[in-house]
């Protein structure tokens, strides 16, 4: 399977597994509800100080190097093809996380919780997140964790529903980073049990403690 398949499908497969644990919650959601539907998000271009949409700019962009700017607008444009060197793509990712300053990574977590800005390049936003990992980018991951849900009264079917399935995801994919450093970081442990009691949705609580509940002692 080519790799930006394979990316894009990890975000559906999250999704309809968010989906699911709605469903127990709210017998009314339909499963299997499109993570990202045609229309939602306008496109997004690159601005001189940050993402700029189609029609206006982001609020409150943040500054980050023209040359991450450029690989989030080229490579996030892959992920809808299925010509793609997966390896070197899985490269390129590995050695911008490897690179990415604060100002990347703040300048990441503001696209990642733009719900206006470009869908592939919010999800190309997190993947790079999740790389940078624990400690770099513990604020942003648990600005994905605890901060990306809309009103827990959002009504069934609405886009503000599909937008909370989506930030699920994005949760889902921050708790996976932290759990991996949490295997054999006891700092990152406890980053995780402390998430676990913050994190305002309780389907992403019961996803956090069934990761504690995995970890190996150290």
């Amino acid at each position: 399977m080519k790799r930006a398949v394979g990316l894009v499908a990890l975000i559906l497969v999250l999704g309809i597994l968010a989906v699911w644990w709605l469903a127990n919650s709210r017998p009314q959601l339909r499963q299997g509800m499109p993570l990202l539907p045609a229309g939602v998000s306008p496109p997004l271009v690159t601005g001189a100080t940050g993402p700029v949409l189609a029609n206006g700019p982001a609020p409150a962009p943040v500054e980050a190097s023209p040359a991450f700017r450029a690989f989030l607008e080229k490579d996030s444009k892959l992920l809808n093809s299925t010509h793609v060197d997966t390896a070197a793509a899985e490269a390129r990712e590995n050695a911008q996380a490897a690179s990415m300053g604060n100002a990347e990574i703040s300048y990441a977590r503001e696209l990642a919780l733009n719900e206006k800005a470009n869908g592939n390049e919010r999800v190309l936003a997190v993947d790079l997140l999740a790389r940078v990992g624990f400690p770099r980018a513990a604020p942003a991951l648990e600005d994905l964790i605890t901060n990306g849900m809309n009103s827990a009264r959002a009504q069934p079917h609405t886009v503000e529903e599909i937008s909370n399935v989506q930030a699920k995801s994005f949760a889902i994919m921050a708790v996976d980073s932290i759990a991996s450093r949490a295997a054999k970081d006891p700092s990152a442990r406890d980053e995780l049990v402390r998430l676990g009691s913050q994190a305002k949705d309780s389907t992403i609580q019961k996803y956090i403690l069934g990761k504690i509940r995995s970890l190996p002692p150290l």
